[in-house]
């Protein structure tokens, strides 16, 4: 589910055409502006779109605390700017996505667009509108810490699942003081200077098994699954299952030491060296240095 406001530009003679380039120079002290990476991640360089495609970007706030960002799709033909939120989503997204709407429409010299179920409205009306897009927002968060405790939400740097005792939190608070709270969670998070490992899914054949490695670097603080899985359900092979879940353990200069299948490495891993990052993650307490990588390689009882 998510929140969209488009702006649409009406006629072909006259019509803006802003670049990544004039979007960066227009916003660029306030908002990051870069791709939509693997799992929804922000990349900072945005893919070329294919020829006669749509442009598709992720954004948010320079300085600002991390939550979801938001997105942008810009019209091969310009015609159509449509920025969405994911929902539920933290405050701050919602405030930046708004103010940037109201930019761009700016820039764009439109005057109206169409916010949502709200409807078509003059841009000047955003601000009137606000309360009742954060209302919704906080309605549909708390609603999904009742009835789906340990939820999933794509981040700006990596995909959260919120624990059962949060969402216990965020039920029992206020809908306005439960959408801080989550804020403010989700910013505690990505704040650290961790990596996260995501999986590469790769598949020899079309009717090949879909093989799923992680690469784990040395010497980087990393955000680890508890048990392996497809964050946000986002394959590229569709519903086809992983055959095998393997472990890449490689060395500061970028040299693969050795493959594990991924239940090796967690039964390796000692418990004083994991601590419970979310409901569905681990954090590794201490990077692995590359003679703790070897030792995780040696054959179990040499």
């Amino acid at each position: 589910m998510s929140f969209t406001i488009t702006i649409t530009q009406l006629g072909r003679l006259g019509r803006q055409k802003p670049t990544l380039a004039d979007l960066r120079k227009k916003f660029g002290t306030a908002f990051m502006i870069g791709g939509v990476g693997p799992y929804f991640i922000f990349q900072p360089e945005a893919a070329a779109p294919p020829p006669g495609g749509d442009a598709h970007y992720m954004i948010f706030r320079q300085g600002g605390m991390l939550g979801r960002g938001f997105y942008l799709m810009v019209s091969a033909d310009y015609s159509t700017f449509q920025l969405a939120s994911p929902l539920p989503t933290t405050i701050h997204d919602l405030e930046d996505m708004v103010a940037f709407a109201g930019s761009l429409a700016g820039l764009l010299g439109v005057d109206r667009l169409v916010c949502g179920e709200l409807g078509d409205m003059r841009v000047a009306g955003l601000s009137t509108a606000f309360p009742e897009i954060r209302l919704n927002n906080c309605t549909l968060l708390q609603r999904r810490a009742i009835e789906a405790p340990g939820f999933m939400v794509s981040g700006v740097r990596f995909p959260l699942a919120i624990p059962a005792s949060v969402c216990t939190r965020l039920a029992g608070l206020p809908p306005e003081k439960g959408e801080l709270f989550f804020s403010d969670y989700l910013a505690d998070k990505q704040r650290r200077p961790y990596e996260y490992l995501a999986p590469q899914l790769v598949r020899a054949g079309k009717d090949a098994p879909v093989v799923a490695h992680y690469s784990l670097l040395e010497d980087f603080a990393t955000v680890i699954p508890k048990t392996p899985f497809v964050p946000l359900s986002a394959s590229p092979f569709g519903d086809a299952p992983v055959a095998e879940w393997q472990v890449n353990l490689v060395s500061a200069k970028g040299r693969v030491l050795g493959t594990l299948p991924w239940a090796a490495f967690r039964q390796r891993l000692q418990e004083r060296e994991v601590a419970d990052f979310d409901a569905q993650h681990y954090d590794l307490l201490r990077a692995l240095s590359q003679q703790r990588m070897l030792e995780l390689l040696q054959p179990v009882g040499s």
